[in-house]
């Protein structure tokens, strides 16, 4: 139902009843059921969209058949190279000093104890350029030696203790100490990890640990030799970047592989720990290369053409084979010779250009085919 071009309700239309002609009142109820049932419609001011001016069309390109007369444009000039084209090198640049990071006091340390994430220290020990990486068998883990920082202790001493219960005291007596501050990171445990460990602040308030906070020190270390079955680790290696970055890859996820990762990066840059240089200066592309196939066959396992129908391969005793010789119908002719060696004169006649003489002896007739063949 459409009414003044509006649509309402089908039925019951929600309207008064409209009285008889008789009534006086019709027309005042009819005002009142169309004011308080029907909507007048009111124009919507819409804006004027903004017509803009027509584009010209786009030229069509037309080559010129005058060629005589052609000049290349001077950006698109080609200049000849007497030796092919070599990818750009660039020479290693030195390590970038790096700022000095301070190292953090008791109230910093504390500070983040009640943000909810505990301190760390992770042993980052070298050895002729080697980084070491320690084995977690219970965990499949391949990381760096790391611990918590206690209460009311510096990164130092921590660094010290830590790693003396990690590796040995007599191993870390045998390391450069203090160490060098060399990198900070955090990781934030999700919601179903907060809360494991307990932890609280100086002054005894328990805090729900949601993370870690890692303060990587750089300690040089002056041997190898770790008496590993003393530690928590069942095996350690002395790694370049590479191998270090095989490794963890292999056996860290998530947040622990990104920090380890950027540590690693950094070492890599300060010219800390060694890595395999790619040297392309005298790269060199063979441009007459060309694909191989064996056993004649091209890509796909499809045979090749570029025999022309000979047969080119060799025996066992190195010889090479003589082609067979195509004829007309495209098969070989030794199998076309039909009749040839048969001594019956009926099938002499078969062979090629063989004849058989009526009366003439079989030997006769056999030598006459195999002639004609």
């Amino acid at each position: 139902l459409s009414v003044n071009s509006t649509i309402s309700m089908p039925f019951p239309a929600y309207t008064l009843p409209t009285p008889s002609e008789k009534l006086p009142f019709k027309k005042e109820v009819v005002e009142a059921s169309e004011s308080k049932y029907y909507r007048v419609p009111e124009p919507i001011n819409m804006p004027t969209p903004s017509v803009s001016a027509p584009r010209p069309p786009a030229k069509e390109y037309r080559p010129s058949n005058n060629r005589n007369n052609y000049q290349p444009s001077p950006e698109r000039r080609f200049v000849e190279q007497s030796q092919p084209a070599q990818p750009a090198t660039t020479a290693p640049k030195p390590a970038a000093p790096s700022t000095p990071l301070l190292e953090p006091s008791l109230e910093d340390l504390d500070t983040l104890r009640q943000k909810g994430l505990r301190p760390s220290v992770v042993g980052c020990f070298l050895n002729n350029n080697k980084v070491l990486l320690v084995y977690q068998k219970n965990f499949n883990l391949w990381q760096l030696p790391q611990g918590g920082i206690e209460n009311k202790k510096t990164i130092n001493e921590s660094f010290i203790e830590e790693m003396g219960e990690e590796l040995t005291p007599d191993f870390v007596s045998q390391c450069t100490t203090p160490g060098k501050l060399v990198m900070i990171d955090q990781i934030e445990f999700p919601p179903s990890k907060q809360g494991v460990r307990d932890m609280q602040t100086d002054d005894g308030t328990p805090i729900v640990m949601k993370g870690k906070y890692y303060y990587f020190i750089v300690s040089e270390a002056k041997t190898t030799d770790i008496m590993y079955k003393a530690t928590e680790f069942e095996e350690g290696r002395w790694v370049d970047y590479d191998e270090a970055y095989k490794l963890i890859k292999a056996t860290n996820t998530g947040g622990k592989l990104r920090i380890t990762s950027n540590l690693l990066q950094l070492l890599k840059e300060q010219r800390l720990i060694s890595y395999q240089e790619v040297n392309i200066s005298n790269y060199q592309p063979n441009q007459n290369a060309r694909p191989s196939y064996s056993n004649g066959k091209g890509p796909g396992g499809r045979p090749s053409n570029s025999h022309n129908g000979e047969y080119q391969s060799r025996n066992n005793s190195g010889a090479e084979r003589r082609p067979y010789p195509q004829n007309r119908h495209g098969g070989r002719s030794d199998q076309n010779r039909g009749g040839s060696n048969n001594s019956n004169s009926s099938r002499g006649n078969v062979g090629n250009g063989g004849t058989s003489r009526p009366g003439g002896t079989s030997t006769e007739n056999r030598n006459n085919s195999t002639n004609g063949t």
